[in-house]
């Protein structure tokens, strides 16, 4: 996996989880805000992936619309499920960030599922892995420490906070303090 793939995942992520709190609100300016930045993070991931599988170095993708984007996805022969809603999504977005129109939150709640359920199937069909699998351990080299990490992410998941404070704890101490751990100097003879 591409470092900027990750790394554009990783942002998309913040974006999704800030807009999904804001889309279970039920308030009507919170859902909007949600809308537009549950958009954005749709947008970066579909640029993501098109960037992890090369398109962007045969096509200029900056200068297309999202609606070109996720073309661009199908004609690599990703599929992408309710791209009709998707579109839907990106209009009211526009709507509601360019003209200042504030959306249902029923609409949007629905917008949110189904952006849900595409991030989810273009992830996984590129990556192999689920959208909320991707950390910035992705970026280590495998190993003890990125193991003790991937185990700490899944307990903090799991809300087990102290355990994954420890697991982080012994990443750390393999990864960078192991070589200076004095319990090696604890039996010897005084002299």
């Amino acid at each position: 996996m591409k470092t900027s793939t990750i790394d554009s995942l990783i942002t998309a992520r913040t974006l999704y989880d800030e807009a999904t709190g804001l889309v279970a609100s039920g308030d009507r300016h919170m859902c909007s805000a949600g809308l537009v930045m549950l958009q954005d993070a749709l947008e970066i991931v579909v640029l993501a992936i098109l960037v992890e599988r090369g398109v962007d170095e045969q096509k200029a993708l900056e200068s297309k619309g999202f609606d070109e984007l996720l073309g661009e996805l199908k004609i690599v022969g990703i599929n992408v499920p309710k791209s009709g809603t998707l579109k839907a999504l990106n209009k009211q977005r526009v709507i509601t960030k360019h003209y200042g129109q504030l959306a249902e939150p029923a609409t949007v709640q629905t917008y949110a599922e189904a952006a849900e359920l595409a991030i989810d199937s273009i992830v996984s069909q590129v990556l192999g892995k689920d959208f909320r699998e991707i950390l910035l351990t992705d970026l280590m080299d495998g190993g003890e420490a990125r193991e003790f990490l991937t185990q700490a992410a899944t307990l903090i998941d799991e809300e087990h906070f102290f355990d994954g404070l420890i697991a982080i704890r012994k990443a750390i101490f393999v990864e960078i303090e192991h070589e200076y751990a004095i319990n090696k100097w604890a039996n010897t003879d005084a002299n």
